[in-house]
């Protein structure tokens, strides 16, 4: 995977204020918060309904919409937008973007049963669908 390619689905550069080359500079991203339009990047690569990833973020719609669209978001919104689009740029990479886009909403045995989007509101369960990802890169799916 292309190191810092998740900045790519938060706008790039322009958005993110700086391209990433290392982690210190991803950790100062985070301190100072993205700009409420790298959400908007996101929403739109995504294609998550509105209230589903304004919950992983832990933000209110309402909240959301008092933003400007240079106005930038606290760092721990900012921290959950990060870990996103780093899940949705792994799962574009091992699967592509539309299929990826399926795998979110189809229920996985492994999971419960349940959809992978039930799974994106808490760091623990972005973590376990990243597991996923490294499972199925080895062929081992059960």
């Amino acid at each position: 995977m292309v190191p810092y390619a998740f900045v790519e689905l938060l706008g790039g550069p322009a958005i993110v204020g700086e391209p990433l080359t290392n982690d210190l500079q991803v950790v100062d991203m985070i301190q100072r918060g993205v700009r409420r339009r790298a959400f908007d990047y996101l929403a739109k690569r995504s294609n998550l309904p509105l209230s589903i990833l304004t919950a992983a973020v832990d933000l209110s719609v309402r909240t959301l919409q008092r933003y400007a669209p240079d106005q930038r978001l606290r760092a721990d919104t900012t921290d959950r937008l990060v870990q996103l689009a780093m899940l949705y740029a792994e799962g574009f990479e091992l699967f592509g973007e539309e299929k990826f886009k399926r795998w979110m909403e189809s229920p996985l045995p492994t999971l419960g049963n349940r959809q992978p989007v039930e799974f994106i509101s808490s760091t623990v369960g972005i973590q376990l669908l990243r597991d996923i990802f490294v499972r199925i890169e080895h062929g081992v799916f059960g």
